[in-house]
């Protein structure tokens, strides 16, 4: 099998409603936890992506997005790129 080149996107979760109950979050239970402010994801404006990178390439990026948060998760092959961003 060949070595993942290039980036691949995987996922995007858009459209958070606000919710009565927030989930409680045990770090130690993940390899990394990305933390930010209260309000950023919302109902129209916030999302999440999730995306998969070659080693030393640069993430992708969108020009009409605000980017709260980016974590690059280098312990994996490809590396695992998780970015809050809003688009609000």
């Amino acid at each position: 099998m060949s070595p993942f080149r290039g980036t691949e996107s995987l996922v995007t979760f858009a459209g958070y409603a606000p919710k009565s109950i927030g989930a409680i979050c045990d770090p130690t239970a993940f390899s990394g936890v990305i933390e930010i402010e209260p309000g950023f994801l919302g109902p129209r404006d916030g999302q999440i992506t999730v995306d998969l990178i070659e080693p030393g390439r640069q993430p992708p990026t969108n020009t009409w997005i605000k980017i709260a948060r980016r974590e690059v998760f280098r312990h994996t092959l490809p590396w695992v790129v998780i970015t809050v961003e809003s688009c609000g």
